[in-house]
């Protein structure tokens, strides 16, 4: 299965149409700073509230598609953590 997860690096500009790069452009606004977590159920009930939208923590103008191809079926959760931008 595809996740999409944010990219540290630049923007390759592939793909993207004049409109796509400025809507980039003129939407750019600082990051609100992800905060840390005690417990993974206080993360889960951070971004389960209405009020915190992922798009003011990421910019996911520069999410990346990725592909976990070696995963075997579970029947435990995981969650996928990615670096600090």
């Amino acid at each position: 299965m595809p996740w999409f997860m944010p990219s540290a690096g630049p923007a390759t500009g592939r793909g993207e149409s004049e409109s796509d790069r400025k809507k980039s452009v003129s939407m750019s606004k600082p990051l609100k700073p992800i905060p840390e977590f005690a417990s993974e159920a206080e993360e889960r009930v951070f971004w389960e509230s209405p009020k915190n939208d992922s798009t003011g923590y990421v910019d996911w103008s520069k999410a990346k598609l990725v592909t976990f191809p070696i995963l075997r079926p579970s029947t435990e959760t995981i969650s996928p953590r990615t670096a600090p931008l």
